[in-house]
């Protein structure tokens, strides 16, 4: 049976700062996540606010650090299913997924290229396919392909070229027992889907934030240009709504922290990369919270960005138009703004394993669905002894302080075991 001084569930920012703490402290960590690949939802963003840093590439060289870190044992396609004892010595039962893949090799491509199978991208967000047998990005931790278990056919095409020592098909789950002295909750977040709100679902170009930043990607699946999903055509004229299923007593009544700022930040390179779009950002209440980012907000209105303080009413589609109609409190008049692009700034959530996990673990959680710490004086401690949270799993919050929360939990760990 393995042992480690600390399991930690979740492959995001926070988990893998926490992992790469205790490793570096000498300390035995198993990083648990849930999907083939490890990075979370930092993976799929090219710049980050306020200074529109690459925070890929920073993510990258963690992600590879953690990779060959002989104290780190990364377990991914697993998921915890039961856990017993208490601080010291917590008994662990894992699922290891089949990932169908055993070892990479130049025939990947290949595999690719004659797999029948296409879905959507889901680190796309949807806005192009994906085959069965994938790896989300070249850089992507771990270097192995993975193939989709819910969507592969089984039809062994990609067996015929890569051969039996590096695809088997009939691989079966595995379960396994481990021991842990300490267990960290880094789950992260799940992204609220508007679906019927402001013609999200119905009109193609009306598209998330998500979306959004993957077509700002040069690396994604439209170049780094930012066209209408409806006819491929370069968007012009850009509209932002803030709070889109956020403070809304319908959906989710809190604020989710960081979207006014990541709103602005996008908003900013899409008029950086061509001063003569048009943007507008239709808002309730502006909040920025973050070092760096009511400068970035002031920025933005000096560079020409429209911000229009409203909530919209009316969206409709005509002649290949988005029509935007609402009332601007500032100004106390109905406006009507003709489109190409409107961009839906979507609300936060728990993430969906959240109350699983909190019951296998003992845990609770707030009246949102979000883990508690034990006060706001303690909040990266739970009512269960050596089992602690970390991140946007704890609470919203911005890269900066996931990642400092990362790194308080493995001070706490280490303090907790040393004192043992």
């Amino acid at each position: 049976m393995r042992e480690f001084d600390a399991v930690i569930v979740g492959g995001g920012v926070s988990g893998i700062r926490s992992a790469l703490d205790l490793a570096d402290m000498g300390y035995k960590v198993g990083l648990i996540e849930k999907t083939p690949f490890i990075g979370g939802k930092v993976s799929k963003i090219k710049k980050t606010f306020p200074k529109f840093e690459d925070v890929r590439k920073v993510l990258t060289d963690e992600m590879e650090r953690l990779s060959i870190n002989k104290n780190i044992e990364l377990m991914t396609n697993s998921e915890i299913k039961e856990c017993t004892g208490d601080f010291g010595e917590y008994n662990i039962k894992v699922i290891h997924k089949a990932r169908f893949v055993k070892k990479m090799g130049d025939f990947f491509n290949k595999c690719v290229e004659v797999c029948p199978v296409e879905i959507p991208n889901e680190f796309n967000e949807g806005l192009d396919n994906r085959k069965a047998i994938y790896m989300p990005y070249p850089n992507a931790v771990p270097r192995l392909f993975a193939i989709d278990a819910e969507h592969c056919n089984k039809c062994g095409e990609c067996v015929k070229v890569a051969g039996d020592d590096a695809i088997d098909l009939d691989m079966n789950d595995e379960e396994e027992d481990i021991k842990a002295k300490t267990i960290v909750l880094a789950t992260g977040y799940d992204l609220f889907k508007p679906n019927g709100l402001y013609g999200y679902g119905e009109i193609k170009d009306v598209i998330t934030s998500m979306q959004l930043v993957r077509m700002l990607d040069p690396d994604g699946p439209t170049e780094g240009k930012v066209l209408r999903p409806s006819d491929g055509v370069e968007a012009e004229k850009i509209g932002f709504i803030l709070c889109v299923g956020s403070r809304n007593i319908n959906y989710n009544r809190y604020c989710s922290n960081y979207c006014c700022s990541f709103t602005i930040k996008n908003a900013l390179e899409l008029k950086d990369e061509d001063q003569k779009k048009e943007v507008y950002i239709i808002y309730m209440d502006i909040r920025t919270p973050f070092k760096g980012t009511e400068e970035l907000y002031i920025d933005a209105r000096t560079k020409g960005l429209h911000f229009l303080r409203g909530k919209p009413a009316i969206v409709t589609e005509n002649n290949n138009k988005i029509k935007v109609k609402f009332f601007e409190t500032f100004i106390d008049k109905s406006i009507e703004l003709n489109l190409d692009l409107l961009v839906l700034a979507e609300a936060s959530l728990p993430s969906k394993d959240a109350e699983n996990l909190a019951d296998i673990f003992g845990i609770t959680t707030d009246d949102y669905g979000f883990f508690t710490g034990n006060s706001r004086l303690s909040p990266i401690e739970t009512n269960k002894k050596g089992v602690l949270i970390c991140g946007c799993a704890e609470g919203l919050k911005d890269i900066s302080l996931s990642v400092s929360q990362g790194s308080a939990v493995a001070a706490k760990i280490s303090t907790m075991i040393s004192n043992n």
